[in-house]
């Protein structure tokens, strides 16, 4: 470990994630951007004021204007010294969202070992996932869920590392993909899910959600009248920007998002984070 690097607790990591969720936040007021928080961000607000106790990260949700103003804005100005965008825009991001990531911390996570080392990300990082227009028919809806999820597993597996899996039967299963995404090139299917993502206008469109990141599918598609105008939900004392019909948003993705999953599900994300005092 580096001389000067502390290993930080689960509530200290935690604790350091409000302090950059408060840093974006006050940066969006300041600049009059829409957010929401979404997620599992959402429903710990609901359910426990606060983070899930076996949560380790921050997720947050931009209307595609918003979001396209802030990917634009902080080329000029930072949101603050210590807080980094990366995203698919700068090309330091195999996914069409961005992540802000904290530039004074160090992340160790398992699963790194499995992808190329320009496609890591080795910082504490919250996530903000632009919102786009959804189509209204269900059917169009439904395909463009699965259309989203094969284009996502390519990109996914884009970043892969040749010869590396959990075990040897998901090493050989992701070769051919790794392989055609070398030809093909993992950028273009990442351009590609953004293009498709912004297809539906954000503040005209019946129904919006998560596109390029959904991974609940149709089931991150709302009425934008379920989502605007925002709410606020208390998060560790503090309030926060949220779907107005919250409910209806964690009911459509969560099920019953009051119960509790059993103990085998409730695991973090399997990660060190070191802070650079």
């Amino acid at each position: 470990m580096n001389t000067g690097e502390k290993l930080l607790s689960k509530k200290e990591t935690q604790q350091l994630l409000l302090e950059m969720l408060d840093q974006f936040t006050a940066y969006c007021e300041k600049h009059g951007l829409r957010y929401y928080l979404v997620g599992g961000t959402l429903l710990g607000a609901v359910r426990h004021q606060g983070f899930i106790p076996w949560d380790d990260d921050i997720d947050v949700g931009m209307p595609r204007p918003d979001y396209e103003r802030f990917l634009k804005l902080v080329e000029k100005e930072p949101v603050s010294k210590d807080l980094k965008p990366v995203s698919d825009r700068n090309r330091k991001l195999y996914n069409a969202y961005c992540e802000l990531l904290n530039t004074r911390t160090r992340l160790e996570k398992e699963t790194s070992q499995y992808i190329r080392e320009e496609g890591r990300i080795l910082n504490l990082f919250i996530d903000i996932f632009p919102q786009d227009g959804w189509p209204e028919d269900d059917r169009e809806a439904e395909k463009l869920a699965g259309q989203m999820k094969r284009l996502r597993y390519l990109a996914l597996n884009g970043r892969a590392r040749l010869g590396k899996g959990t075990s040897p039967l998901r090493m050989l299963a992701k070769m051919p993909v790794i392989l055609l995404m070398k030809v093909v090139g993992s950028w273009r299917i990442v351009d590609k899910i953004d293009r498709i993502a912004r297809k539906y206008d954000y503040d005209t469109s019946r129904y919006v959600g998560a596109i390029t990141y959904g991974i609940y599918g149709s089931g991150e598609r709302c009425l934008r009248t379920d989502v605007l105008p925002l709410t606020k939900v208390t998060f560790e004392g503090k309030q926060y920007y949220a779907p107005r019909r919250w409910d209806v948003y964690l009911g459509q993705i969560y099920g019953d998002f009051w119960k509790l999953p059993p103990k085998e599900k409730q695991i973090d994300h399997r990660m060190k984070v070191w802070y650079k005092e």
